[in-house]
């Protein structure tokens, strides 16, 4: 089982994963973080790491094909050695209260089945990003026995995530 000191390397991510992705549903890190809310004191990351939106993804073939927007994390990240990590951001979540377990993961489940994965594997871990007001102590404990303290889901800040990378 990994442990959270692992540090991972950025690769570029393929649309390939994607079916249905564009070059432009890849997008700098910062950015990314930025759209979904995340403080600017805790976004360090730069641009030049990728990622894909899913977000921006599932909306634009939701109006392309005129359904509901499926479920999605926000964030697949490629990282060293052909593998995939999912992230989901929660920094406009007021209280770890809020976070709803079946929907989560339904929505790292739903991520799982659009993905194509032929060449790559998944982290066992999923990341869960907050602000750091949002996420102390007391509340990571709270969304660990939530989440019956399974080592799958892994709550963090976004200076935290940011710290898991070389």
């Amino acid at each position: 089982m990994e442990q959270i000191m692992t540090k991972y390397r950025f690769e570029t991510p393929t649309i390939h994963l994607v079916a249905g992705a564009k070059s432009t549903d890849i997008q700098g890190m910062h950015i990314l973080l930025q759209q979904e809310g995340c403080p600017n004191g805790e976004n360090k990351f730069t641009d030049e790491p990728k990622a894909i939106y899913l977000d921006a993804l599932q909306e634009r073939i939701a109006k392309h094909n005129k359904t509901d927007k499926k479920s999605s994390v926000d964030y697949v990240i490629c990282v060293a050695n052909h593998r995939v990590m999912l992230a989901e951001a929660k920094f406009k979540v007021g209280k770890v209260e809020n976070i709803d377990k079946k929907e989560l993961e339904k929505k790292i489940n739903d991520t799982k089945s659009i993905l194509r994965m032929d060449d790559y594997s998944f982290l066992e871990k999923n990341f869960i990003l907050f602000k750091s007001e949002t996420l102390q102590p007391t509340k990571i404990g709270k969304l660990a026995r939530k989440f019956s303290n399974s080592p799958k889901y892994k709550f963090i800040t976004a200076t935290e995530f940011y710290g898991l990378f070389e």
